[in-house]
């Protein structure tokens, strides 16, 4: 008897809703960073707490930080679930044709949730529990790029700013590590994530996304449109919608607008998109060329697509620039850990990708800084605008700090 009900039981969950759930399009990591938000959100609401954050690289590890740090890790079980899947779909590419770029991106969440795990990775890599650590790292590294494959240059940015959390971390923590095997694991691990998108890949991402806002919004874009309490539709008129100027006036149809502007949008992203996949080299004078054909074309382009389109370009060379410098520190720290797994010299082991020979290396008292050849195409200070990166520079500590 007992044999015939579990056999019914094992086939009813088979094809129930426990089967279901296993599907891919319900595995699904958003929904498990955004359980790893809801519990930060409610034991990380003190001063205290948030200095912790703040300060995640140096603050000391007393016995009362140790006990904050205790009682907010419960955030990190739900990191870990979202990075131990593939696929993650947040609710802006779900809202993105109906509501715009940006307009909500809980993603943001995700840089004080990562501060919080490379805080407990730092305190487990100085504990001896190297293993831990590292998969503290990966968690957030994966963390990264989930949100940056979201596709548009704010989630492009949010992905930056947390990988270089991880990235700092392992670098300043690696004095801490004394197994060879343990940094081969975790470069073998490091291997395996997916891949940062391509400023190519973020910039189809954002035309198709601001194509499908026209096309399912018409020149109801950028507005809101939702009904009042009541279940009245929002008050409209002609000169009040992201449309042309022949639409406002009485002279264009609404689908006759959003042609002209998904028109100039395809037409001026795919032109940007081809240059961003251009050597590093090349760019600059391409996107000036390509300045130039688009001051010509939107010269006899409607007013308020011609401002749509200025307003809203992204700059590809700064794009780029990056791009490279991203990838750069990633080899900075590989070559960090590799060259400690191996016993090897950084200044002769290293492979700096912008010059024939190894990272300029410069001895500080706790170890080494890292600097790329890359940077002499970085400009500083004021003159770093319009998306532009910071340098490519990795502080490596390869012995611990004096109090």
């Amino acid at each position: 008897m007992r044999l015939i009900l579990s056999t019914v039981v094992m086939v009813v969950f088979a094809d129930g809703p426990l089967a279901r759930a296993a599907d891919v399009p319900a595995r699904n990591a958003a929904l498990q960073y955004w359980l790893a938000f809801d519990r930060f959100d409610s034991r990380v609401h003190t001063a205290e707490s948030h200095r912790l954050l703040n300060e995640w690289e140096k603050v000391e590890f007393s016995p009362e930080n140790v006990k904050l740090l205790d009682q907010m890790q419960p955030a990190l079980v739900y990191l870990h679930r979202g990075a131990e899947l593939d696929d993650c779909v947040w609710p802006s590419a779900l809202n993105v044709a109906r509501e715009g770029l940006n307009v909500y991106t809980p993603q943001h969440r995700a840089r004080p949730l990562a501060a919080l795990a490379v805080l407990r990775a730092r305190y487990r890599l100085e504990q001896g529990r190297p293993e831990a650590g590292f998969a503290d790292v990966l968690a957030v590294m994966k963390l990264a790029r989930h949100v940056a494959a979201d596709g548009g240059i704010i989630a492009l940015i949010i992905g930056e700013a947390i990988e270089m959390m991880a990235t700092r971390c392992v670098a300043g923590s690696l004095w801490a590590v004394k197994d060879p095997d343990v940094l081969r694991i975790f470069l073998h691990r490091w291997d395996r994530l997916p891949k940062a998108p391509t400023t190519a890949a973020i910039l189809t991402a954002e035309r198709d996304k601001k194509i499908a806002w026209f096309k399912t919004c018409g020149v109801d874009a950028g507005s809101d449109t939702e009904p009042d309490l009541a279940g009245n539709p929002a008050p409209r008129d002609r000169t009040d919608r992201m449309a042309t100027k022949k639409y406002r006036l009485g002279l264009q149809t609404a689908a006759g607008s959003v042609k002209e502007f998904t028109t100039a949008l395809d037409r001026e992203y795919s032109q940007a998109i081809e240059i961003a996949k251009l050597p590093l080299d090349e760019i600059a004078a391409a996107e000036t060329e390509l300045g130039k054909r688009r001051e010509k074309a939107l010269a006899q382009s409607d007013e308020m697509v011609r401002v749509c389109i200025e307003l809203g370009m992204p700059p590809v060379y700064n794009l780029r620039l990056r791009e490279a410098r991203s990838d750069t520190v990633r080899a900075m720290l590989r070559a960090a850990v590799a060259t400690k797994a191996d016993g090897k010299d950084i200044a002769e082991a290293s492979k700096d990708p912008y010059s024939d020979g190894p990272f300029q290396v410069t001895k500080t008292e706790t170890g080494y800084e890292l600097r790329s050849k890359l940077n002499a195409l970085i400009p500083e200070g004021k003159e770093r605008a319009n998306l532009g990166p910071i340098p490519a520079v990795l502080s490596v500590r390869t012995v611990r700090a004096t109090p």
